[in-house]
């Protein structure tokens, strides 16, 4: 039963559909630029006000890097032409290369799940390289993972 209801949501949502992936595109970018310019203008009101804003700004903005990654894939519209200026305005908005981004994430999933080419953005050892590490390796290791460390790999992935 579960199986089943799962199969229809996807033969419903899995279609490509121009006027949808358009309405999502212009839901997605009008806002983003209208909450850019209240930011802009909020800072002459109040500092609260500008960090509500900003907040509201970068919900949008990882809706825009969703539909990025979806344009990367050719799975918001129709045609491969279309999901690439798409993904070229969402990369200019995101500040992300769309091309460069698509290419790089290719290679994530082509090589997913094979550690001898690929480990992801941050290795993850397996136990046996873990317990060949010193102690002071194993702390650094360790630190490398806290969640106040996410930003930061974020900014260095995004950076290279």
């Amino acid at each position: 039963m579960l199986r089943k209801t799962k199969n229809d949501l996807i033969k419903r949502y899995a279609v490509r559909n121009n006027g949808i992936a358009l309405k999502q595109t212009l839901s997605t970018l009008l806002p983003v630029f209208a909450l850019t310019y209240a930011g802009i203008a909020a800072l002459e009101v109040s500092l609260l006000l500008t960090a509500g804003v900003v907040l509201l700004l970068t919900l949008f903005l990882l809706r825009a890097f969703v539909m990025l990654h979806d344009c990367g894939h050719n799975c918001l519209y129709e045609s491969p032409r279309a999901n690439k200026i798409a993904g070229f305005i969402f990369g200019v908005v995101c500040g992300v290369p769309q091309y460069v981004w698509s290419r790089h994430h290719d290679y994530h999933h082509s090589t997913n799940g094979n550690w001898e080419k690929y480990r992801g953005p941050l290795t993850v050892l397996s136990t046996q390289e873990y317990a060949e590490l010193t102690p002071k390796q194993k702390r650094s290791y360790a630190r490398q993972r806290k969640l106040f460390m996410g930003p930061l790999a974020g900014f260095l992935l995004f950076r290279v």
